[in-house]
């Protein structure tokens, strides 16, 4: 699974539109600013953003704090500290799913919902499925 991280700040003038794979995901990018009635919103690859490293990228958007693993290996620290946890390979495991407070977002969720569009504000974070959790998908 590839993940690619559509930031939008509700309530911001400024919109921003941070990814991970920008040339490959063009298309489903250039069609999700459009939905959001900003197609003209600064795009820039993620890892430019400073609170990235090799293990991925710790976002803190309206005062929610979003982390980005490459890998479940750094789930049990994140857990601690973020309000939600994507996991771009590999699924949590049960127990790791069990003992984190943060919400996770790994593999095993989107082949329940496909992709997830994440809105950002201090309040909450909303989400919007491709299809909802309670759907059978055929090919998951």
């Amino acid at each position: 699974v590839e993940g690619h991280i559509d930031e939008r700040v509700e309530g911001q003038a400024d919109q921003a539109y941070y990814g991970i794979n920008l040339r490959r995901d063009q298309y489903g990018r250039d069609r999700f600013l459009q939905e959001q009635g900003q197609p003209d919103a600064f795009i820039s690859p993620a890892k430019d953003l400073d609170h990235c490293d090799m293990r991925g990228c710790y976002l803190n958007i309206a005062g929610q704090l979003i982390t980005i693993l490459t890998s479940p290996e750094d789930l049990q620290s994140s857990c601690d500290v973020s309000d939600m946890v994507i996991i771009q390979r590999r699924a949590a495991g049960p127990r790791a799913s069990y003992l984190c407070k943060a919400e996770i977002i790994d593999i095993s969720t989107l082949s329940k919902t496909g992709a997830i569009d994440l809105y950002v504000s201090a309040q909450k974070i909303r989400r919007n499925y491709a299809v909802k959790p309670q759907v059978k998908r055929p090919w998951s």
